[in-house]
């Protein structure tokens, strides 16, 4: 048996509804109505303090899109978006987490003004701009590394086969050895950021 009145599944023999409170079936004499209005209250009261209580743990309060089915899964997928964005950075496929995180930023700018208070909304922008700016340093230190090695390369190359040292003599070459010197300190600096 359902109830008429939400559809909630109900035991054979009930009087009323355990999830809307309504009194319903065969009720003999005012007592049995009574008591049946008495319950009602009761239970609707207490239903409505455990959902005001949990939805402003979860939405904060003043939501009115709380519990929109539409506007929790955008939530959850940009905070999916944002969590995978901040992996992709860090385990080395930074392109990817940069367009995952842009991608969840966009998704949650267009949810953020409908629920300013929820806190899994907050999360999720947290995640998608954390995930998008590593990802963008990532790239700018592998762009920077990628142009010192060919730098380096060609001036080592260059130092290598004595194509200036000719030309300048043991200066240069001084010079060479120090400049190597201070990019081995600081690729030993940054190898851990990499």
């Amino acid at each position: 048996m359902n109830c008429p009145n939400c559809g909630y599944y109900l035991p054979d023999g009930s009087t009323a509804c355990p999830n809307c409170g309504v009194a319903f079936g065969q009720q003999t004499g005012s007592r049995g109505s009574q008591q049946g209005q008495q319950y009602q209250q009761q239970y609707q009261q207490q239903n409505q303090q455990q959902y005001q209580q949990q939805y402003r743990g979860q939405y904060g309060a003043n939501n009115p899109y709380a519990g929109n089915p539409m506007i929790k899964n955008e939530i959850e997928t940009s905070k999916g978006l944002g969590i995978a964005s901040i992996v992709c950075a860090v385990v080395g496929f930074r392109l990817v987490g940069l367009i995952l995180g842009i991608v969840g930023g966009s998704k949650i700018k267009r949810v953020l003004p409908m629920c300013p208070n929820d806190f899994s909304a907050l999360d999720a922008k947290k995640y998608c701009k954390i995930g998008t700016i590593l990802s963008a340093v990532m790239i700018g230190l592998g762009i920077f590394g990628a142009i010192a090695s060919i730098v380096i390369t060609i001036i080592y190359g260059a130092a290598a086969f004595g194509a200036f040292s000719g030309l300048f003599g043991e200066e240069f070459e001084e010079i060479i050895a120090e400049f190597f010197n201070g990019v081995e300190e600081f690729f030993t600096m940054i190898r851990p950021l990499i």
